[in-house]
């Protein structure tokens, strides 16, 4: 007798184990059926036939017990759970909890008593949602999936952190176009086309727009791969019921997380910053002479009257409010949500304000020659394409336009800046009372000067200048506090 027959239930092995290994094969209702069967007709013939039965009536018998025997079984079968023939789920290692197993879902969250905020009893009022998150949540959809926006006539109109990760290449292409720009660059543009023509028979048969569309989206991306995502286009809709537009959300489907997870975390965490900032720049910076001073220097080259100006990467406003004070119009350019909600608190004059949210990157959409002065305080060291930026406010301007900015360098060190801004508030005895936002100034600056602060020498930032066609007329190498470069510039040709 081979090894493997002991082991399995033969000689001197576990008498037990053959059995078990057969039950254990009774994994299917089919398998079970049989084996019951078999094991009865096993039983019935050998009591039928060692017994003092008549032979024919033992056949009889026989016949007759199989007969009713597999209607019982049939039964059986029919009436009771067994499983199937598909491949059985894995265990699950902890019960499922459902509204009704209260001693098990205490179980559960028990072990979360370390949680943040977890011990607190206290529940939140009812009108919370109205009073706090409202205002707020216009922030969701930009942290959100994937998202795009289109007007009422569906041109591509702005798009969120997640959708710029993605379709980064695409968005200089598309920006202002109508969606057919954007439908035309996909990987599945057939069958999306095809749903387009189907929705606009729909909408001309109805005369109506539909609340809701949703399709698959598929696009092939140079750093994620075949990115699959399903489309739900949602309209927007004013107060009073009118369409404005159409928030367009792409679900992603398939992407290559390890890429886009890293890319998604650090934008997202940068563009919150900005925000958070936003809250606290004001209120810190507006109390502080230096900075009033850097304002009114960088603005000085634009001669006086009623001009069209833009102000590129406006933050807050403080810029903005010294260019309406002279008299000029304004066009602010910015594309963090925080430094525009702080913007429009503000509820300057909308006559000769017009507001663009967009990235400096992004200035294609910006037609030639439009503005007479362009004013940039402190951004270029943020901007990622500096170059890029400077030869499309070339562009923007027109024969003879002036350039104003200052922006730090190499050589910046904020240890005098900061310093002179903590002293100014004790100065006001309101160090205490900003002392919220001061750290956040504080720590926000600092975290710049580790990053991108100091990404170009001086040097580096005069030969863009020219590079990109200006001449320059001033030159201030180092002012607020030494902390930055100042530049006057002018258009050339």
């Amino acid at each position: 007798m081979s090894a493997e027959a002991i082991e399995s239930g033969g000689g001197g092995g576990d008498r037990h184990t053959g059995w078990t290994a057969i039950m254990g094969a009774v994994n299917t209702r089919f398998a079970y059926v049989a084996l019951v069967t078999l094991v009865l007709e096993t039983a019935l013939v050998l009591g039928v036939f060692l017994s003092g039965i008549p032979d024919g009536l033992k056949y009889i018998i026989t016949i007759g017990s199989f007969g009713l025997l597999g209607l019982m079984v049939f039964k059986v079968m029919g009436n009771q759970p067994f499983s199937d023939d598909r491949p059985k789920e894995p265990e699950l290692t902890r019960p499922i909890a459902s509204p009704s197993d209260s001693e098990v879902v205490e179980l559960i969250a028990n072990q979360g008593q370390e949680v943040l905020f977890v011990n607190e009893k206290k529940r939140p009022k009812l009108d919370l949602w109205y009073d706090q998150m409202r205002p707020v949540l216009h922030q969701a959809a930009h942290y959100s999936v994937p998202m795009y926006y289109l007007d009422a006539r569906l041109n591509v109109i702005d798009w969120n952190i997640a959708f710029e990760i993605v379709f980064g290449d695409l968005l200089q292409a598309i920006r202002g176009k109508h969606v057919v720009e954007f439908i035309a660059r996909l990987a599945n543009h057939d069958e999306v086309f095809a749903h387009a023509r189907q929705f606009t028979q729909d909408v001309n048969d109805k005369q109506a727009f539909p609340y809701v569309d949703l399709e698959p989206i598929d696009y092939q991306s140079g750093e994620f791969g075949l990115v699959r995502s399903l489309k739900v286009a949602t309209q927007l809709n004013d107060i009073d019921g009118t369409a404005r537009g159409w928030a367009v959300a792409l679900w992603p489907r398939q992407i290559d997380w390890e890429a886009f997870r890293p890319k998604l975390h650090e934008q997202i965490n940068a563009d919150k910053m900005w925000s958070i900032y936003s809250a606290s720049y004001d209120r810190v910076l507006l109390k502080f002479p230096p900075y009033k001073t850097l304002i009114e220097d960088v603005i000085a080259v634009v001669p006086q009257g009623s001009l069209s100006v833009v102000d590129l990467g406006c933050g807050t406003g403080n810029v903005t409010r010294a260019l309406l004070d002279r008299g000029h119009r304004v066009t602010a350019i910015e594309n963090n949500l925080g430094m525009l909600d702080q913007l429009a608190e503000k509820n300057f004059d909308g006559k000769k304000l017009k507001v663009i949210k967009c990235a400096m990157q992004h200035l294609d959409c910006i037609p030639d020659n439009t503005f007479d002065a362009a004013v940039m305080v402190n951004v270029l060291y943020a901007v990622d394409q500096p170059l890029k930026c400077l030869h499309d406010i070339h562009r923007m301007l027109r024969t003879g336009g002036i350039l104003g900015l200052s922006t730090t360098h190499r050589e910046t060190s904020l240890d005098t800046l900061l310093k002179r801004i903590e002293d100014e508030l004790k100065a006001a005895n309101e160090l205490s009372a900003l002392a919220h936002d001061w750290n956040a100034v504080y720590t926000v600056n600092r975290t710049l000067e580790s990053t991108v602060l100091r990404r170009y020498t001086r040097d580096d930032i005069k030969d863009m200048v020219q590079t990109a066609g200006f001449d320059i007329i001033r030159e201030n190498s180092s002012t607020y506090c030494d902390a930055v470069m100042l530049l006057h510039a002018k258009k050339r040709g």
